[in-house]
């Protein structure tokens, strides 16, 4: 949707903007998410096969990008190409006494990190464990578990269920959590730490702050830095309310340069808000 597009065309300036005025010379990976609860449901519902829909809808979105005048990425990164690194990654954290085992699955035990655990929360307005709680599993609906510890543990990985995909592992057949992905797909690809990670700020918390649990289980060292620098860009809102499939005001990249918006246009509007900063859209500032 529009909220997205003004995410990648921001980190597409700023990444431009580094190479081309600092001299830099940039990495750029982009992770892909081709396992989920949600593409095994709808590809259900069309007769396909999870991973058939995953490929259709990642050309759309790369064929998006390209009409928004974004570089391509340097890497891509696709989970199902890196599970071996997953089962790998999770391996460390079990190891190391960060992650534990259930009937549903393996799962992070934040209690494990204490104080370390949080630091993303407060800017969401989730610094309770209740809150933050209640904000993984809005996020991150795969992560609820009848037998955890601590309702803010998350799931590392998925015990298989009859019908969907799943792959070997110590801990039987399954498939990655949501968090682990991108911890396991950036060891594979830079090693131990990055210099740079971004997204929207939706994905602050709980998602990057799981990044960061996870990184620091693997290594046993709760006051470790794996990534200094954070970019997180802000909400787009529509006429002043945040978009929202739920509340039905979201426009997918599609309409909008189809309502007959150009895309250098939209550039031009994301270049011109600070990169975390909320934006109301409307056809008139377009316009303007």
């Amino acid at each position: 949707d529009a909220t997205q597009a003004r995410t990648y065309v921001t980190l597409d300036l700023v990444r431009r903007a580094a190479e081309t005025f600092g001299g830099m010379t940039i990495d750029f990976a982009m992770g892909v998410t081709d396992i989920d609860d949600k593409i095994i449901a709808r590809a259900t519902e069309l007769g396909l096969e999870p991973l058939e829909l995953a490929r259709r809808e990642e050309a759309n979105f790369f064929e998006d990008l390209e009409t928004l005048g974004c570089a391509p990425p340097t890497l891509v990164l696709r989970v199902s190409e890196h599970v071996d690194d997953v089962v790998a990654f999770v391996g460390d954290i079990v190891e190391k006494g960060y992650g534990y085992t259930t009937d549903e699955g393996v799962w992070f035990d934040v209690a494990k990190l204490g104080d370390a655990y949080g630091a993303f929360a407060e800017g969401r307005g989730t610094s309770t464990a209740a809150a933050q709680a209640a904000a993984l599993l809005d996020e991150d609906p795969m992560s609820a578990g009848e037998g955890k510890r601590d309702a803010r543990d998350f799931a590392l990985w998925k015990a298989a269920k009859p019908g969907e995909p799943s792959w070997p592992s110590p801990w039987g057949p399954g498939r990655p959590g949501w968090h682990i992905e991108c911890s396991a797909m950036t060891r594979a690809a830079f090693g131990d730490y990055l210099d740079l990670h971004a997204g929207g700020v939706d994905l602050a918390f709980p998602h990057h702050e799981n990044e960061i649990a996870q990184w620091r289980g693997s290594r046993d060292d709760a006051a470790g830095t794996w990534c200094p620098c954070w970019l997180h860009t802000g909400h787009l809102h529509i006429e002043g309310r945040k978009m929202s499939k739920s509340l039905k005001n979201f426009i997918t990249v599609r309409e909008l340069l189809g309502a007959g918006v150009d895309p250098e246009s939209f550039r031009l509007f994301c270049g011109l808000h600070r990169y975390a900063a909320t934006v109301s859209y409307s056809e008139v500032k377009i316009q303007e």
